[in-house]
C-alpha cells in the first residue's frame, strides 16, 4: 500500500507554495541539510529525478505536504546547494505534485500508510501516528490495521508501549542521535520493547502472573532509563538463560555505568569474536566485554 497513486489531480507548483501538512506523520526533522536522509535522497534525484510526485492537500494559501516530507526537504536541499541543477530538473522551480481533497483523518492515514509501506518511520514515529489515529478519530487497531497495511499486532505493541513510555518521566528518544544529557534520561520504544519481552518471558515460566506484567514493565523501565538498547538485549539474553535469577540480573546491570562504544575493529578480528560467540552460545557484547577485563586484569 502506498500513496502515491494517481487518484488525485496532477500539477505542478512552486517550492514556496509548499508547506508540511499537520497531517503529514513523520517526526520533525530538526536540521534537514545536515540529516543523512536528506542529502542522500537530494543525491537520488539528482541523479534519477523525481520518481514520486508529492502527494498534497490545499491548505489555506498554500498547498500541505501530506507525503513526501523528505522529498520536500531533499529538493530545498538541491535548489540552495546546486541551484543550475534544481532549474534544470525543474524548469520555473515548479515542482509535480498530486492534489488530492482528503478530510484530516483521510490525510494522517494517507500519511502513516505511505511511510508503514516505504518502511520508513521509527518506532516512536509509528506509535504517535496510531495513538493520534485512536484518539482524535476514534479508530480501533483494527480500522489502523486495514487502512495501512501495518500488522495488527504491532499497533497493539506500540500504543501498550507508549501507555507505558506516557507513565514515565523520562525523555523520548526520537529519530538522530541524542546528546549525552538526553541519552541519560532517556528511553526509546526499542527499549521498551525488550522490557516487555522480558515481562513475557517471566509471564510465560510462571515466574509473574498475568495481573504483574504491567507493575514489572513500568518499575523495569524506569530502572533501565539511559541504558543503552544493546546492554538491554543482553539482559534479556542473560535472562532467557536464568530467569529465575531475574532479579539480580536487573540489577546487576542498573547498578553500574554502561556506555555503548562505537569502534572499527579489524575485520578479521570480528570474525573470530562472531566465531567465539557461536561456540559459547554468546552475544557479542558478552565476549568483547569477557576479553577486554581479561586484557586489563592481566595487565
Amino acid at each position: 500500500m502506498g500513496c502515491n497513486m494517481s487518484t488525485g489531480v496532477e500539477s505542478r507548483v512552486k517550492l514556496e507554495e509548499l508547506k508540511v501538512s499537520k497531517y503529514n506523520v513523520r517526526g520533525e526533522i530538526l536540521e534537514p541539510f545536515k540529516d543523512a536522509r536528506v542529502i542522500a535522497l537530494a543525491n537520488d534525484i539528482i541523479k534519477r529525478g523525481l520518481i514520486n510526485k508529492l502527494i498534497v492537500i490545499k491548505e489555506n494559501e498554500h498547498y500541505g505536504i501530506v507525503c513526501g516530507k523528505l522529498r520536500y526537504y531533499a529538493l530545498l536541499y538541491i535548489r540552495t546547494n546546486h541551484t543550475k541543477k534544481f532549474y534544470e530538473l525543474f524548469p520555473g522551480g515548479l515542482i509535480p505534485v498530486e492534489i488530492r481533497k482528503l478530510k484530516p483523518k483521510e490525510a494522517v492515514l494517507l500519511s502513516l500508510a505511505e511511510n508503514v509501506y516505504t518502511n520508513s518511520l521509527s518506532n516512536e514515529e509509528l506509535a504517535s501516528a496510531i495513538i493520534r489515529l485512536k484518539t482524535e478519530y476514534n479508530l480501533t487497531d483494527e480500522d489502523i490495521s486495514k487502512s495501512t497495511g501495518l500488522e495488527l499486532d504491532r499497533i497493539k505493541l506500540l500504543s501498550y508501549i507508549k501507555s507505558i513510555r506516557d507513565s514515565l518521566n523520562a525523555i523520548l528518544v526520537g529519530p538522530g542521535r541524542p546528546t549525552l544529557t538526553e541519552r541519560e534520561k532517556s528511553i526509546g520504544t526499542l527499549s521498551l520493547v525488550i522490557v516487555k519481552k522480558i515481562a513475557d518471558l517471566l509471564k510465560e515460566k510462571g515466574i509473574i502472573s498475568e495481573d504483574e506484567v504491567d507493575a514489572f514493565v513500568l518499575d523495569t523501565a524506569e530502572k533501565v532509563i539511559g541504558l543503552p538498547s544493546r546492554q538491554l538485549r543482553l539482559m534479556y539474553h542473560k535472562i532467557q538463560k536464568e530467569p529465575k535469577k531475574y532479579k539480580q540480573i536487573i540489577q546487576s546491570f542498573t547498578s553500574k555505568k554502561l556506555k555503548a562504544l562505537n569502534i572499527a575493529i579489524d575485520e578479521k578480528l570480528v570474525e573470530k569474536i562472531k566465531k567465539q560467540a557461536r561456540k559459547q552460545g554468546k552475544l557479542i557484547d558478552e565476549v568483547v566485554e569477557e576479553l577486554i577485563k581479561k586484557a586489563f586484569s592481566t595487565s
